[in-house]
């Protein structure tokens, strides 16, 4: 085995097959690529991996045969799966063969990176060593040996694929974007408000502010399935059926509502297949926070590094923070604690929107040269009025415009106790989710929650308990 991880990635698209190895590569990892479920079988063979990344659109033998076989064969090695059909029938099928991951096309170079780091550092990782397989009763057999190219090897012939594994995807052509250009907002600045390539950072988010009060710099909308979900889950017969209905629409939350009810501290030994089943276990609210997480993180999107990596890792941690939250009302006593998952979500949705209005701007522009201290401090000084103009553009509800407009200052003078706790665990939570690695901008590194968490009357037990909680889910 290389001193590095070997990353195989096996993909029939060229472009992206060598757009990731290079990503790969970039990263400290080793690529190694192939096309066909063959040419995959034959670097097992030959070279061993540490993780796969798997198409399951592949010609002649399809990937969900592959994967279907590596379960048969208790094969542990972990298997990230992706593809650019966009069924729902996919996500379940791949689940249900133990795949570590299932990532819809396109992809995000940042997002696959994060999903084999994940796989390295799972225990249950087994890398595949080479010439070694598996057997259905755990034992190890060598794997056929390739044959001439005219021949099937017997691994394939036993993978039986049936004519729907083997229909072929669309030509993706979505190689890992990793530039951009400038957009809507680079114009408007441009035409109106006549700020030069000399104009400092601050001058320029004041300008870009101005520009949002007065309706000139327009605001993403808010995925619309936000919506519908939570009229949904206010009805009174929002059965499993309806809610996975409206699940199923998008691949991306039918696998992170299937890996939550999967979770082993719910389901030890057992695992569920069935979305309307994942969705009833997990009650409606539960599916209605993940669905939250996936559909408001995504209305928010930056156009060019370095500020898509920064937005990727911002929605992670709010994303942790959310679920700290739910965790540490829980210990408080809140008599809600499902509630607090929102608010901590949004609560720095305002550096989300001001690091993707900053991505737009031309290329010339002191965005794009200031250095990561100085953008910390912008973001920190503005996040929350960009913020409060957004929750109130979504139409989200008071409680939540107050905590995303005025987390670290109260909105209010003097500040009811409730809110001055409320603000207290909702940064406690963020504090948590910074600690536990997911930092995205300079100096959170001192971030300290438990000043925050002693002020909710937090003890040390509960404090270290907490910390150890928010690193394990980091992990």
């Amino acid at each position: 085995m290389p001193s590095s991880p070997r990353i195989l990635i096996v993909d029939d698209d060229v472009a992206l097959r060598r757009g990731l190895a290079r990503a790969v590569s970039r990263a400290g990892m080793e690529p190694a690529e192939a096309g066909t479920v063959r040419e995959a079988i034959d670097v097992l063979g030959r070279l061993g991996a540490d993780v796969m990344i798997l198409d399951i659109g592949l010609p002649t033998t399809s990937g969900h045969a592959l994967l279907a076989e590596f379960n048969r064969r208790r094969v542990g090695l972990p298997v990230i799966v992706v593809s650019g059909r966009g069924e729902v029938e996919d996500v379940i099928k791949v689940l249900r063969n133990h795949a570590f991951d299932f990532l819809p096309k396109p992809l995000s170079v940042p997002v696959v990176l994060d999903a084999v780091r994940r796989a390295l550092a799972s225990p249950e990782h087994r890398p595949f060593r080479p010439g070694a397989m598996g057997g259905a009763d755990g034992e190890t057999t060598q794997p056929p040996a390739p044959a001439a190219p005219a021949t099937p090897t017997a691994l394939e012939s036993s993978l039986g694929a049936p004519p729907e594994d083997t229909e072929r995807e669309a030509p993706s052509g979505d190689v890992p974007e990793e530039t951009g250009g400038p957009g809507r907002l680079a114009r408007w600045v441009e035409e109106s408000q006549g700020l030069t390539a000399e104009a400092t950072l601050p001058e320029i988010i004041d300008a870009l502010f101005r520009g949002v009060v007065r309706g000139d710099v327009h605001l993403p909308a808010i995925e619309p399935r936000v919506e519908e979900l939570r009229v949904l889950m206010q009805q009174p017969d929002a059965g499993g059926d309806r809610v996975a209905e409206l699940i199923a629409q998008d691949p991306a939350m039918t696998a992170s509502v299937l890996r939550a009810a999967n979770a082993p501290i719910l389901l030890p030994g057992e695992r569920i297949g069935d979305l309307r089943e994942a969705c009833v276990r997990l009650g409606n609210r539960q599916v209605f926070a993940i669905a939250q997480e996936i559909l408001i993180t995504g209305s928010l999107r930056a156009r060019v590094p370095p500020y898509r990596e920064l937005m990727r890792r911002a929605g992670r941690a709010s994303i942790l923070a959310a679920r700290l939250a739910v965790r540490l009302g829980s210990l408080l006593g809140h008599p809600d604690p499902l509630s607090l998952h929102v608010l901590a979500l949004l609560h720095n949705v305002g550096e989300l929107l001001l690091l993707e209005l900053l991505s737009e701007l031309p290329a010339t522009s002191l965005v794009h040269t200031v250095t990561p201290e100085e953008l910390a401090a912008e973001v920190a000084r503005s996040h929350e009025r960009f913020g409060r103009a957004l929750a109130e553009a979504w139409h989200l509800p008071p409680a939540v415009v107050r905590v995303v407009g005025a987390h670290h200052r109260p909105a209010r003078v003097p500040e009811p106790v409730s809110e001055r706790r409320l603000r207290a665990l909702v940064l406690s939570a963020w504090g948590l989710a910074v600690c536990s690695g997911h930092g995205y901008l300079p100096g959170q590194e001192e971030v300290d929650a438990r000043r925050w968490l002693e002020s909710l009357g937090v003890g040390d037990d509960d404090i270290g308990a907490l910390i150890e909680e928010a690193t394990a889910w980091s992990e």
